[in-house]
């Protein structure tokens, strides 16, 4: 058994070279990275364009098909130099208060059972990476002969999994958030059998814990919200994609190429839900810190509690996408009703033409 930290801090350490977080050791080791991450950037650039462009002129592909290839590319390069450059070289600041605030909450730490948490990330990388994977290599055996194909193809698959790498701590850093509200909404249930001074003390460590995940949700949407903006976004423009090969030229496409970038489509989707659900779990157990506090003030006349109740409501943890809209519950209606509004101009569309 280890504790939700001993985890999270093992997750931070394989992200120092493979996610966005600040690279520890010596001036040499920086400048290798950098050196070798820019050789790669470089030619990953070059070689996605070139696959790009020849898919462009060679498949036929429609006007809407690429804007939306042209959008998720973009996304994608976008992505990369983010979590390759930008979060290591000038998001140091709030990587590091990130993790300031998150050791403060070690002693609330909760046990974990390692072998089942491995099982869960496992068959989440699977769900992920194989429809991906599949028609990277699809692609990349009929074009082994150009090595461009086949570097397109790598990079492609090294930044989904850079992407899916930021899913799970963006998951994990939830979990660990909401098990702090669980557990001092537990204490604050207990404390009123107990004499003042213990009273006194457990307070101010509720207090300690509502400001350290406040200021843990704050930095984390300044360090990582473009990510998850990234997949939301990815998610919709694969969504469409899809869509589009399915209704508009599925007799010109094969049915296990649909099927692949179906399954594609809907792994890019469920992982959006799996990020909105954590995020909206951890505003539900502040909320129902909140209602505790505010039934006990009722019940026992207690002033203390109302001051946690209304210092929680002030402080309630919401997640954002770069700050362009809250990462929630609220958010998977308004995700699910552009897509409908998209199939159905398809199929009015399709219907006209017929």
């Amino acid at each position: 058994m280890k504790t939700d930290v001993d985890i999270f801090k093992f997750i931070v350490k394989i992200g120092k070279y493979w996610g966005p977080f600040p690279i520890e050791g010596n001036f040499s080791a920086k400048i290798c990275y950098f050196a070798i991450a820019s050789v790669f950037s470089v030619l990953a650039v070059i070689s996605s364009v070139y696959v790009f462009t020849r898919a462009t002129f060679d498949e036929n592909l429609g006007v809407t098909d690429i804007v939306i290839a042209f959008c998720n590319l973009t996304i994608l390069l976008t992505h990369h130099v983010y979590c390759s450059y930008y979060g290591k070289c000038f998001n140091i600041t709030s990587w590091n208060y990130l993790f300031q605030n998150l050791a403060t909450l070690d002693e609330f730490s909760m046990e974990r059972n390692i072998i089942s948490h491995l099982v869960k990330v496992i068959c989440m990388l699977a769900i992920f990476l194989c429809p991906g994977c599949v028609i990277v290599l699809k692609n990349e055996i009929e074009d082994y002969q150009n090595w461009l194909y086949m570097l397109s193809g790598g990079f492609q698959v090294l930044t989904v999994l850079q992407l899916f790498y930021l899913i799970v701590f963006w998951c994990e850093t939830c979990n660990i958030l909401s098990s702090r509200y669980k557990r001092i909404n537990d204490i604050v249930r207990q404390i009123y059998s107990e004499d003042i001074f213990v009273q006194q003390k457990r307070m101010e460590e509720i207090k300690n814990v509502i400001v350290s995940v406040h200021k843990t949700v704050k930095y984390v949407n300044e360090a990582a919200g473009f990510f998850i903006l990234a997949l939301l976004i990815m998610a919709f423009f694969d969504s469409l994609f899809c869509l589009n090969i399915f209704l508009l030229v599925q007799g010109d496409v094969p049915f296990f190429e649909i099927y692949w970038f179906l399954l594609d489509a809907i792994s890019f989707i469920v992982l959006s839900i799996i990020v909105i659900m954590s995020c909206d779990q951890v505003e539900k157990k502040s909320t129902e810190f909140i209602q505790t506090c505010i039934y006990i003030q009722a019940t026992t006349g207690d002033e203390q509690a109302a001051t946690l109740a209304n210092l929680a409501n002030q402080l309630r943890p919401k997640f954002s996408a770069a700050g362009f809209f809250d990462i929630n519950q609220r958010l998977l209606p308004v995700f699910f009703s552009n897509l409908s509004t998209y199939l159905i101009i398809i199929l009015q569309f399709k219907i006209s033409s017929l």
